[in-house]
Parts: structure tokens; C-alpha cells; sequence
């Protein structure tokens, strides 16, 4: 999967090109900014022992984050996401709140919601939600009026984070059983609860491909690549063809 994001996201690269060019001191400096930033975020995101405990705060932030990118030309909110260490947790609040809503079996055999796992449920989604809302309106407030005003540095550094984010999403990476006293979530992992450690936690580490892995990750990269690209190709077929 990391190897089609990195794909899907190169694929973004010629339509944020064609809206910049041609090339500029201001865009470069504005690529190579961004493409520092991004650079920064993976190597504070490198393989560690699990993600920390969500707080409502960084939940908060995360929605801001992932909203927000969602905007811009090509940048994924779900790495976003990955770099802050909530991607899985929010998956899973998602699909305890799923399992919360169909409930179970109650008085002559009918569904009913489970009120305790939804109100847990909520107490991340809800400021998650509200982060999402503050991005959406805010940045796209804030893009507007930077595009309107510093156009090519703008798109510059839309550029940079699209080959920035390219950098973080290294394929090949596993997740592995914690040994006793490893750092897990915050806190040394003692022996008998290694056993009830959800693998979404284990510790995850950067392992050498074989020939076999390295050219399916080729292909699965040129795959993303041809699919966004096919879309952006689509997407300028159809005005002229309108016309």
C-alpha cells in the first residue's frame, strides 16, 4: 500500500507543474522549503515502538492536518496522518464506533446500540470532526489568498510537499513483537501483557527487500503513477470535449 501512495502522490506532480511553470526563483525557494519541512516530519516519524496514546488535543491537531491536505494538489491527509502517529488509532475508533452503532443482540432477537463503546468512541472522533471543520475553512481561506497574492512560491511549495511526502512513505517497513521492557506507547511493556498487545502498537522496523519484493513495489509505484495521471488526463478531456 505505501508503495501505491508514493505512486498516487508522484502522480500529482505534473498538474502542480503545469499550474507553476515557468520555473522561478520564488518557486523554487518555495519547493525547496517545503520539501525541507516534509523532509523534517519523516525523520521525526522514523520506525519507533508504537504510537503514543491519543490525546484530544493532538486528535484535534490531527483533523486540522489531514483536512487541510485534502485541499492541496496531491498531498495525502492519510500521511498526514501516519506522521503524527494516528492513522491506526483513528481507523480503529472508527470501526469501534461502527461496532458500537449495530450493538448487540437484545430483547427478542433485535440490534441495539451499544451507548458506552459509542460515547468512548466519541471522545476522539468529536474533536476530530472539529479540527476537520477548522481546516477546511481556514486553509482553503488561506490558499486562496496566497495564490492570489504569492502565486509561484505558493505553488512552489505545493510542489515540495508533494516530493517531500514521497520521502516518508518508505514501503518497506514491518511490525514486530515487542520484546520485555521495550518503550511501547509511552510506557516498558511488561512480559504478561506482550501476549495482549494489539499488533497495531507492536514496534515497526525497516527491513532490506528482495529482488522479488523490490520490483512488486516498482510496479505497484508505476501503477499509482499511471492511475492519477490517467485521472488528470481525464479530467482535461472532458471541458475541451464539452466545448
Amino acid at each position: 500500500m505505501y508503495s501505491l501512495f508514493i505512486g498516487l502522490t508522484l502522480g500529482g506532480i505534473p498538474l502542480v507543474w503545469r499550474m507553476a511553470r515557468p520555473a522561478s526563483l520564488g518557486m523554487g525557494l518555495g519547493a525547496l522549503g517545503a520539501f525541507g519541512v516534509m523532509l523534517a516530519l519523516a525523520v521525526a516519524r522514523t520506525p519507533r515502538a508504537g504510537d503514543e496514546p491519543s490525546s484530544a488535543l493532538l486528535v484535534f491537531v490531527s483533523g486540522v492536518a489531514a483536512s487541510s491536505a485534502m485541499i492541496l494538489p496531491g498531498v495525502s491527509g492519510g500521511y498526514l496522518l501516519l506522521l503524527l502517529g494516528q492513522y491506526e488509532s483513528i481507523l480503529g475508533t472508527i470501526d469501534q464506533l461502527k461496532r458500537g452503532l449495530l450493538g448487540g443482540a437484545g430483547c427478542g432477537g433485535a440490534f441495539a446500540p451499544d451507548i458506552a463503546v459509542i460515547l468512548d468512541a466519541m471522545n476522539l472522533l468529536l474533536p476530530l470532526g472539529i479540527g476537520v471543520v477548522v481546516g477546511v475553512v481556514g486553509v482553503s481561506n488561506l490558499l486562496r489568498w496566497l495564490l492570489a497574492r504569492y502565486g509561484k512560491p505558493t505553488l512552489g511549495a505545493l510542489l515540495g510537499l508533494l516530493l517531500g511526502a514521497v520521502v516518508g512513505l518508505w514501503p518497506f517497513q514491518e511490525a514486530h513483537p515487542p520484546e520485555p521492557g521495550q518503550i511501547v506507547r509511552g510506557q516498558a511493556a511488561p512480559i504478561e501483557s506482550l501476549a495482549e498487545l494489539e499488533p497495531r502498537h507492536w514496534p515497526v522496523r525497516v527491513f532490506r527487500p528482495d529482488a522479488a519484493q523490490s520490483a512488486t513495489s516498482l510496479g505497484l509505484v508505476v501503477l499509482g503513477l499511471i492511475a492519477t495521471t490517467s485521472v488528470g488526463r481525464l479530467g482535461r478531456e472532458t471541458p475541451a470535449s464539452r466545448s
